[in-house]
């Protein structure tokens, strides 16, 4: 479940930069491991919110997940790409119209809710973890 309602993620300085620059090329090289998909999908998200520049070197690698039939993968590929205004025109347009229901967590209510891929795709939905 993806999580919703909480602050925005915020830099923490030149160590959080420093593992972020580790981490992400494992992350991206992880992501059709299983079973770490939606783990490294959700992670490289959170990566894209606090350093959109270190993801903007591995779109690649996200591109083929915008196609996964995960509704979880598919959104969360999409949420990590727009965050570094990476995300393909072509693949916006279908995604923004993918009904394919996914769970997610509020950490302001406490409750999972279904939503869909396109919602989670809205403005208001990309800014909140």
């Amino acid at each position: 479940a993806m999580l919703v309602g909480a602050k925005r993620a915020q830099p923490g300085g030149r160590r959080t930069a420093s593992l972020i620059d580790e981490f992400t090329p494992i992350l991206a090289s992880s992501l059709q491991a299983e079973p770490f998909e939606i783990g490294t999908h959700w992670a490289l998200w959170r990566i894209a919110q606090l350093q959109p520049d270190a993801l903007r070197r591995h779109v690649h690698a996200l591109i083929p997940s915008l196609t996964d039939a995960d509704p979880f993968v598919r959104a969360h590929a999409a949420l990590a790409l727009l965050e570094a205004n990476s995300l393909p025109p072509v693949s916006r347009a279908a995604l923004t119209a993918d009904a394919a229901p996914v769970t997610v967590y509020d950490a302001g209510t406490g409750a999972l809710s279904t939503t869909s891929v396109a919602h989670l795709l809205e403005p208001a939905s990309t800014t909140s973890p």
